[in-house]
């Protein structure tokens, strides 16, 4: 009985193999396939990777000035 299973699994992997060395894709499948991974890379890298346009860094920019500069105005000045 287990015999005619290895023999079985080895049978369906010989036959995907088959199918997969026979495949051939088309231009425009693997031109759509590209476009997709661009777009999921995007997507994910403005949303979870921490990516953020240029306005956005300089609001972030211009906001931490402004709190280092009242940090450094609150402050009292030390003599040396």
């Amino acid at each position: 009985m287990m015999r005619a299973n290895l023999t079985d699994i080895r049978q369906s992997l010989t036959e995907v193999q088959r199918r997969w060395d026979n495949a051939k894709l088309k231009k425009s499948l693997v031109f759509w396939i590209a476009i997709g991974a661009v777009v999921l890379a995007v997507f994910l890298g403005f949303s979870r990777g921490g990516w953020m346009t240029e306005g956005n860094a300089s609001d972030m920019a211009d906001s931490a000035v402004v709190e280092l500069s009242l940090i450094h105005i609150s402050e009292p000045t030390r003599p040396y």
